[in-house]
């Protein structure tokens, strides 16, 4: 989970990590897959968001660039 949690949790249009994420079909592997979020609920807090986006920024194959951050 952790090597794709910036394909899963991160909206590219937004540019903001989702609070939660839904999976289109969850038997199709991940990089071919598609996630959304149903709801406008984002993880914006100095805490929990922080901490998701130094995460996915030491472990995540897929990481942010400098401009995202």
């Amino acid at each position: 989970m952790i090597k794709n949690a910036r394909k899963v949790f991160f909206n590219e249009t937004s540019g903001k990590i989702r609070a939660d994420s839904y999976i289109q079909d969850m038997y199709v592997d991940v990089d071919h897959n598609t996630y959304s979020n149903k709801d406008p609920y984002y993880l914006d807090d100095p805490y929990e968001g922080e901490m998701f986006i130094w995460i996915i920024t030491l472990f995540a194959k897929d990481q942010f660039t400098e401009k995202e951050i």
